[in-house]
């Protein structure tokens, strides 16, 4: 069953790679921009300065 369902999803991406490829990438952006926006010095000073 589990092997079944495993060979399908590999079968599925190989077929739809590119897909999945710019699905992540594009994840990771948001999560990179996120942290950025966190940790970088303009993130927190900023909001400080306002409270």
């Amino acid at each position: 069953m589990l092997k079944k369902i495993y060979n399908k999803t590999i079968a599925n991406i190989k077929e739809n790679y590119k897909s999945y490829i710019l699905f992540i990438v594009f994840i990771l952006l948001i999560f990179i921009k996120f942290d950025y926006n966190i940790y970088s010095n303009g993130g927190l000073s900023d909001l400080t300065n306002r409270i």
